[in-house]
């Protein structure tokens, strides 16, 4: 955009994906507005130590299950879920959260991009035995119904460029 050139960033072509990205003069951080958001957006929070006597503390904010929150403001489940949701906003990709799958049974996909009818599942280190297996189902049916999907593991969070860049390209969409 023109703010972000004036902000002098600068657009490149990953070698490795194809995928625009943008580059930023190290004194971007210095912007108080890039820095309340980087704040903000940041999915780095430190957990709070439980307390002393083994009992939780019922006055606590940490004690609340407080939701990760998408740039968009999707309201998300976890942070790999926030990373993946912030990264398809910024690639300026329509996407839907927890969309459901055509099939008479309600069955949720973490994501779903109409532009190429594309589901995206992300599978977090530790899944609860309950939504492992509705993932795995979830996996079977897209086999069966022969719809486009991806898999975001947690490892692939850090990567999520090359990995998730990539695997929308084998699709045909590019960002």
């Amino acid at each position: 955009t023109a703010l972000g050139r004036s902000l002098g960033g600068q657009q490149e072509e990953s070698e490795n994906s194809g995928a625009f990205y943008v580059t930023w003069p190290h004194e971007i951080i210095d912007n108080p507005v890039i820095h309340r958001e980087l704040t903000r957006q940041s999915d780095q929070s430190q957990p709070v130590a439980p307390a002393a006597d083994g009992e939780p503390d019922l006055f606590s904010a940490a004690s609340a299950a407080v939701p990760c929150q998408g740039i968009d403001g999707h309201q998300l489940a976890s942070p790999l879920e926030t990373r993946v949701c912030n990264w398809l906003y910024l690639a300026q990709l329509a996407h839907a959260y927890q969309r459901a799958l055509p099939t008479e049974e309600l069955v949720l996909a973490d994501f779903y991009i109409p532009d190429g009818s594309i589901y995206i599942d992300c599978w977090d280190a530790d899944i609860p035995a309950g939504e492992l297996a509705a993932k795995l189902h979830r996996r079977e049916l897209y086999a069966k119904l022969k719809l486009r999907h991806i898999e975001i593991n947690a490892v692939d969070a850090e990567r999520l460029d090359e990995v998730l860049g990539r695997r929308l390209l084998s699709f045909g969409i590019r960002c």
